[in-house]
């Protein structure tokens, strides 16, 4: 059974991220110089969630391996590997700001973009809580690959520089993008962040 504290740190990513969205879609956000604020941080924000997604990638798989988890299927699906990042839950917060970035830009955010957003700190603290310092068998599995997949996505973002003028509005692509995608870089759709 959940505590509490327990409850609120599994329902209050949602509640949060709904939050953000309302505040992204008010007239005070559009209006302003908000948005052209938040697009100048975005290389920087970029860079700094790739950076911690790919030593938190690195430090799961090398955590996975040296516990033997790759050594059989029933390892790897059912045995609990001690340790997560503690940064880890807290960085869900964090990557709201992805969907800043898409409203800032002017571009259109997917269902399947914002329903990620407003459950992965649920899921994170799921497999946490009420555990005792050891999350579930599929956490570590989970979370290696969805920082692989983070670290990817801003990487190939930053290294292939976005040029997005912050006055000009594009139209929105029907497919989803990560932050800091142009409608061009069709090949970037793969990355589901």
């Amino acid at each position: 059974m959940l505590h509490a504290t327990e409850l609120v740190a599994v329902g209050l990513p949602p509640l949060a991220y709904l939050t953000w969205i309302r505040f992204l879609r008010s007239p005070e956000f559009r209006s302003s110089k908000m948005p052209i604020l938040l697009l100048r941080g975005r290389r920087r924000y970029n860079l700094s969630m790739s950076a911690y997604s790919a030593a938190v990638a690195t430090a799961l798989w090398l955590q996975l391996a040296r516990s033997q988890r790759f050594d059989s299927l029933e390892n790897l699906l059912c045995r609990a590997t001690p340790g997560v990042p503690a940064g880890w839950y807290l960085s869900k917060y964090a990557e709201f700001l992805d969907t800043g970035f898409l409203v800032a830009s002017g571009r259109a955010v997917s269902l399947l973009h914002m329903k990620h957003h407003a459950v992965a700190g649920s899921v994170v603290a799921l497999n946490l809580l009420g555990r005792e310092g050891v999350p579930t068998p599929l956490f570590s599995v989970l979370s290696a690959c969805n920082a692989f997949v983070h670290a990817w996505c801003a990487t190939h973002t930053r290294t292939h520089g976005t040029h997005t003028h912050t006055h000009v509005h594009r139209q929105a692509p029907k497919h989803f993008v990560c932050s800091g995608c142009t409608p061009t870089m069709r090949t970037h759709a793969r990355c589901v962040v």
